[in-house]
């Protein structure tokens, strides 16, 4: 079993070296690294380890499940941690997961839209979302169609205790790099389109592309948050098997 120093000197390593990629992806872009936010995904990691990571600075975490964000938040309660939803959200879970997210990237439908206004004034504060786009049309994937997104932004404007920060889109399964380029590249055109719509309550000022591997492309399209799990966690799960 590995044990925190040497988790957290591959953390490190492995951390430095996805730096790196950014720095250089932004470079090619003409865009500073500091306009990236890197979200490090923590599923599928238990307790311990995702302690690990945030002791060495990496504080902007991903949960995509409900239940493990309800259960690893109070016990990482010590630690300055940011989380981020990123994973499909169930209505009936939301009070799993508004008390603990700074921030919800995944909202696909107008019944959750309402259902989480409703939630954010029982709590007595608002809550920060990104409406989730279909931009591959994968049958299995969640989201808004693109058409579909002007309707929804506007509903979720309306909505007095939720904050429109921006979209969300992932890349289709098995699509190639040229599909990955036109598939972010149309929810980035879209996004730009709808930032005159921006207000201090809705800044809309989010882009959330980009995952292990194809966070380069989605850098160079406009991405404003990358969602990066096993590029971060290479060589440390591997060695936590007996």
């Amino acid at each position: 079993m590995i044990d925190r120093a040497t988790a957290q000197r591959q953390f490190q390593e492995n951390l430095a070296s996805l730096r790196a990629d950014i720095a250089r992806a932004c470079e090619r872009a003409g865009r500073s690294s500091n306009s990236v936010k890197l979200i490090a995904v923590t599923k599928y990691v238990d307790v311990v380890k995702t302690r690990w990571l945030a002791e060495i600075g990496c504080y902007a975490l991903g949960e995509n499940r409900a239940d493990q964000l309800r259960d690893k938040a109070p016990l990482l309660a010590d630690l300055a941690i940011e989380w981020h939803f990123i994973g499909h959200l169930q209505r009936n879970k939301i009070k799993w997961v508004v008390p603990h997210a700074s921030l919800i990237h995944s909202v696909d439908s107008l019944r959750l839209l309402d259902s989480l206004n409703e939630h954010a004034e029982q709590l007595g504060r608002p809550c920060s979302i990104l409406l989730e786009a279909n931009i591959s049309g994968d049958s299995s994937k969640h989201g808004f169609a693109l058409g579909e997104l002007a309707a929804a932004i506007l509903h979720g404007m309306a909505l007095p205790h939720l904050r429109v920060m921006g979209l969300m889109g992932m890349s289709g399964l098995g699509a190639s790099p040229r599909e990955i380029h036109d598939q972010f590249a149309s929810l980035a055109d879209q996004w730009r389109t709808v930032q005159t719509w921006a207000t201090e309550k809705d800044p809309l000022q989010e882009l959330s592309i980009g995952m292990s591997d194809d966070f380069e492309l989605a850098i160079a399209a406009g991405s404003t948050m990358i969602r990066v799990g096993s590029r971060l966690f290479h060589g440390i799960l591997e060695r936590s098997t007996p």
